[in-house]
Parts: structure tokens; sequence; C-alpha cells
């Protein structure tokens, strides 16, 4: 796929939010001069966070020199670890393969608590068993706020098998290895990790006014 390409297919991707808010009728509620709107609406922030990953010279590196409205700021998983106050662990789930992968199969059977044939890359929340169901709400960042009634990705139902089974997942490690990925293969079910995202990015920009 051209750059430009990529370019037009992340800019048409949704970016997931954890819940649909109108913020009309908060404008006037105003914090340091910014409204509640202008703090939580950083969609064109993120989409313009993913579009320059793709300038990153060698997105495969560890660390990446990143610039979004014309600041320049470096982002890694050591960074993003900082940031979430958070000390990476060693020898963790992604760093450290899993000597034993599910195949989606078994993670699909897992899940639902029953043997089927596996159609597609998404679990319908209300199929899951009650236990992973509530595993999904702390885990999903794109909850519908009353039925909460959402799709798993594959990918999602794997970490979430993860954890449960004890293992030890290197967070930051595997949100920017996450990125990585959406800047190779934009994900159908839109760009991840907004709320993530527009804290750390407002964070870089705010230290340069």
């Amino acid at each position: 796929m051209a750059l430009e390409e990529q370019w037009a297919e992340i800019l048409t991707q949704a970016v997931i939010v954890e819940r649909e808010v109108s913020f009309p009728n908060f404008e006037k509620m105003m914090f340091e001069s910014r409204s509640i709107g202008d703090i939580m609406d950083g969609q064109d922030l993120v989409q313009e966070f993913y579009v320059t990953l793709l300038d990153v010279v060698d997105i495969d590196t560890c660390i990446w020199d990143i610039t979004v409205c014309r600041v320049s700021f470096q982002l890694s998983a050591n960074l993003l670890a900082a940031y979430m106050g958070m000390q990476r662990p060693v020898g963790a789930f992604p760093a450290v393969e899993i000597l034993i992968k599910s195949t989606r199969e078994e993670i699909f059977s897992t899940l639902q608590g029953r043997d089927m044939v596996v159609v597609g890359s998404f679990i319908r929340h209300n199929e899951m068993l009650p236990f992973w169901r509530i595993m999904h709400l702390i885990f999903a960042h794109d909850i519908e706020p009353i039925a909460h009634t959402t799709q798993c990705p594959i990918v999602r139902g794997e970490l979430m098998l993860i954890v449960a089974r004890g293992l030890v997942v290197d967070l930051p490690l595997y949100i920017f290895m996450t990125l990585r990925s959406e800047t190779k293969t934009p994900s159908s079910s839109g760009l991840s990790y907004i709320l993530l995202l527009t804290q750390f990015l407002y964070m870089r920009i705010e230290r340069t006014l």
C-alpha cells in the first residue's frame, strides 16, 4: 500500500472512545481557559499522531522521533511506562513469546463456553460467559454506555486470556507494539487508545507553550 493510501486509510478510521458524549451543554464550563469539549475531543490529534507514525523512518525500532502539532518528541515503551507511572516487568509478554499460544478457535470457545466454527475476527460481548463479559468491560475501549454490547477483537480476547491465566504482561510494550501494528495495518475496529494518546500528546504539546 502506497504512503498516500495509508494516510487516507487512517484519516477515514473512527477513533475508539469509551463512551459517546455530547459536549454542547458544557461549553461554558472552563478550566484554565479550556472547555470539556476542548479537553476530550482528541480525535483530530490522535489521527494526526497515527499519520505521523507513517513518517517514522524505521517503525520497527524501539524508539520513535515524532512531530505532532509542530512539536517534536520521542516515543517508546519506556517513555509510555514513565508517563503511566508503571515499572516495566522483565521477561514478560509480549517481549517473551508464550510457549503455547491459543488458536482463534480456542479463544472463541473459551470466552463463549462452547465449540463453534469461527467465521470472523470478533466475539460479541453478549455472547460471552459472565466472567468474560466482566473481564471485557475492564479491557474494552468502546463499550456502549447503556447496553454494554460491543465486539471483542480476537487480539483483545487473547490478551484477556493471558491475564486471566496469571501471565505477566508488559503493558507499555504491548501498547507500543499495538501502535506499530496499527500503523502497518489499520484495524477495521478503529484507532485505539484515544484517552491515553490525547492526554500524552497534550502533555507533550503543553510543555512547549
